[in-house]
């Protein structure tokens, strides 16, 4: 899946889109992504002085955030669907950074479904290294009207 179907099924628009491509796919089990880092990315430019710029742990978090909600809606789970999607839990821990020129694959794996919310596990990785774990993460959708 390219960026041009990413940016047609997630809310998300520049410069909060965090994922360039899928690279595997098992629905209701897990999914990769990539985001290849840019050094003319708009967050980088106050992220650190000159030289030292490097991809701000919260949007990592937030890139797995985006490729578990598309795990869950390519999973075609109803609680999903046509709804407003919140990050309600998270718990990261950061063993590295990504700075300009890498490429960063995250795996997500789908653990919990309920009725209203949806559980993963996210690792991103840069050079087969781990530098963000996330796990209990939850996405909870809500229609306009809740």
């Amino acid at each position: 899946m390219g960026f041009d179907e990413i940016r047609s099924l997630l809310p998300h628009a520049f410069p909060m889109l965090m994922l360039d491509r899928v690279l595997e796919l098992e629905p209701g089990k897990r999914i990769v992504t990539r985001k290849c880092i840019s050094g003319s990315e708009l967050y980088l430019q106050g992220h650190f002085p000159k030289g030292s710029a490097i991809v701000p742990g919260v949007l990592l978090v937030e890139a797995i955030a985006q490729s578990a909600l598309l795990l869950g809606l390519k999973s075609n789970l109803t609680s999903l669907t046509h709804k407003i999607h919140y990050l309600t839990s998270i718990k990261a821990t950061f063993r590295g950074v990504a700075v300009p020129g890498d490429v960063i694959d995250f795996e997500i794996f789908m653990d919990v479904t309920t009725e209203k919310a949806v559980s993963y596990t996210g690792i991103g990785r840069v050079n087969e290294k781990v530098i963000v774990k996330a796990t209990n993460l939850s996405v909870l959708a809500l229609t306009e009207e809740q």
